[in-house]
């Protein structure tokens, strides 16, 4: 049975839908992590949020209470020690509390009005007041920012390792609204710390408006009074508008984290709960596993099947494909092997038919090649391209061209005295010579009469330098003919006379014959008068004239000698025509062009000529 590309592809869509179940299963994997990461990401908001309430009511609770102690102690006593006792009685009811401390301001600095330590945290940690008092230097208070009414956070650790939580807040403002009293509760941190010991499962930790770590539940991960304003959570955290949201960022251990922010609302303080993504998606690792494994089956058979049906595909297209550059660089003998049953029909699937097909392609490729070659040797490449396109028709265009008749003198005699063999060599390396000049000023050898050359410029598109195109190529003929008739009288033959002549003017191009046989080539007026002006060359003793028509388009870039009133066979009035005897360079310098056989006047008489034009 011929196992065709169709059948193949039906194969491949089977096996993509056996994939497809795999597919289906990875889906469903990236479907449970998306969905638990969601999970996980709102429990950071969630705990966040719990906390931040906890941490609202502890704050504003430890605020409140001072702030009471701190207006009472503005009151009036009898006696100094009755103020005291009062805010010990006060002050010593939470043991939360170590130390509370009135700053006044006194000029441009506070300076500490009295201070007072909780009786019990006094003696079980064995404090004294100058141990407070050391806290002015190893945690100093932001007092510009009091002095704006704002709450400060300092974290600070007393002797013996015990955590403190600085808290100071502006009570008294002075005339100008500046702060004049602050009150500073120094609070147990171990105590707030037991707000965080719900989340087990996260790390939470308390920052205020500078990035200050001032709680934590992992303090040995982030110890209090870390500052983390440089990282990318307390960044985003500190410029967040919203009150709260959650953020994925990757901390200093170049570690992965989720987090849910927050704000407590109390002096820009902020819960912040994070996940390591590591840790949370080790469920969904455990199933993606699962799934890879599974996968890889269906990997491993769509591979073995691809690579069998691939093989069969591209090594034929890799054949195909360096056929195809050998013809695309002009090698048309590109050819690939097929297979075919004893009675002619391609053996294989579509692959093998469209490389017979191909064979057939670069075989007609090749012919068509040759033929645009032989086509070539007889007309120029637009011409041959129109023959080969077979859009040339029986009609023709009219166009304004310059025709070139060039004739060979005295060959007629020459023939009829020489061995044809040496007349066929002579005449074709004059040719070669010839033709190659005019091909190469961007002519058009219409035809051969013998040992006449027939050539047009501007056809089949014409151009604005088709005169002096034509005109430099009689010139270059010139030259080329000396230096050929040197080459035969060193091999003891005669030397060649040529004339040449050029007319412009409007005529006919185009395909004349019939269905069978035809030629493309141009009639009119034009060519005539051009091989009537060329007849008159042996008249004048020149191997060169051009008409009037061309001498207009011409006149200021050649030497030219007029010979004027002129009878042209088959014309009723006569007509003017020139000799022409060299060009002017850019530089308007002379370049004289001399034929041995012409009559044109020596190079002193050429100055005296330039002379009289100027």
């Amino acid at each position: 049975m011929r196992l065709t590309v169709g059948k193949k592809t039906s194969a491949i869509l089977m096996t993509v839908l056996l994939l497809g179940i795999g597919g289906a299963i990875v889906l469903a994997t990236q479907l449970f992590t998306s969905d638990m990461i969601g999970l996980l990401k709102k429990d950071t908001l969630d705990v966040s949020a719990l906390l931040a309430g906890r941490m609202q009511a502890e704050m504003r609770v430890l605020a409140e209470r001072a702030q009471f102690l701190g207006a009472a102690s503005l009151e009036e006593f009898r006696y100094p020690e009755d103020r005291l006792a009062f805010l010990n009685r006060g002050f010593s009811n939470d043991t939360r509390h170590i130390a509370l401390s009135l700053y006044r301001r006194s000029g441009a600095v506070f300076e500490p009005e009295w201070r007072i330590l909780h009786p019990e945290v006094k003696q079980l940690h064995r404090l004294a007041t100058a141990d407070i008092d050391s806290l002015d230097k190893s945690a100093p208070l932001d007092f510009e920012s009091l002095s704006g009414g704002k709450v400060d956070f300092r974290v600070a650790t007393l002797k013996g390792g015990l955590p403190v939580l600085r808290i100071a807040i502006p009570l008294v403002k002075a005339a100008d609204s500046s702060t004049k009293d602050v009150l500073v509760i120094d609070v147990n941190q171990e105590r707030l710390a037991a707000v965080f010991s719900e989340s087990t499962q996260m790390t939470t930790f308390l920052l205020d408006r500078h990035g200050i770590v001032l709680g934590s539940s992992d303090p040995k991960a982030i110890p209090l009074g870390t500052d983390l304003s440089a990282s990318a959570i307390a960044k985003a955290v500190l410029k967040s508008t919203l009150p709260a949201g959650q953020i994925d960022y990757t901390d200093f251990a170049n570690a992965r984290q989720m987090a849910g922010h927050r704000q407590v609302g109390f002096a820009g303080l902020t819960i912040i709960s994070q996940v390591p993504a590591e840790r949370a998606l080790v469920a969904a690792k455990k199933l993606q596993r699962r799934t890879i494994f599974l996968g890889a089956a269906f990997l491993f058979l769509t591979l073995g099947l691809g690579l069998s049906f691939s093989r069969s595909l591209t090594s034929r297209i890799a054949l195909l494909g360096a056929a195809a550059e050998r013809i695309r660089t002009g090698d048309f003998s590109a050819r690939i092997k097929t297979k075919e049953s004893k009675d002619g029909r391609i053996v294989g699937d579509e692959i093998h038919t469209f490389t017979a097909t191909f064979n057939q392609m670069a075989q007609g490729l090749s012919e068509r090649e040759k033929m645009r070659q032989l086509i070539e040797k007889f007309h120029n490449k637009e011409v041959a391209d129109k023959l080969l396109s077979g859009n040339l028709q029986l009609r023709g265009d009219r166009l304004d061209a310059v025709v070139l008749f060039s004739d060979l003198r005295d060959f007629t005699m020459m023939s009829e005295t020489t061995d044809p063999e040496r007349i066929v060599a002579i005449l074709n390396r004059y040719l070669s010579s010839m033709v190659d000049i005019i091909i190469k000023h961007g002519g058009i050898v219409d035809k051969y009469v013998g040992d006449s050359i027939m050539a047009v410029w501007g056809v089949p598109e014409p151009s604005e330098r088709d005169a002096e195109n034509a005109v430099f190529a009689c010139l270059d003929m010139r030259r080329a003919l000396a230096k050929l008739n040197a080459e035969f009288i060193q091999e003891k033959l005669e030397p060649l006379k040529m004339g040449m002549a050029l007319n412009s003017g409007p005529l006919i191009a185009g395909t004349i014959g019939s269905e069978e046989r035809m030629e493309y080539t141009v009639i009119g007026d034009t060519v005539n008068t051009a091989s009537r002006i060329e007849g008159l060359t042996k008249v004048f003793g020149t191997d060169l004239l051009i008409s009037e028509s061309v001498q207009r388009a011409v006149s200021s870039k050649f030497l030219f000698e007029p010979i004027e009133n002129v009878a042209i066979r088959g014309k009723q009035e006569a007509a003017n025509v020139y000799k022409v005897g060299g060009y002017f360079k850019s530089n308007q310098q002379p370049v004289l062009v001399e034929t041995p056989y012409s009559s044109w006047p020596k190079n002193e008489e050429v100055a005296k000529r330039l002379q009289n034009r100027s």
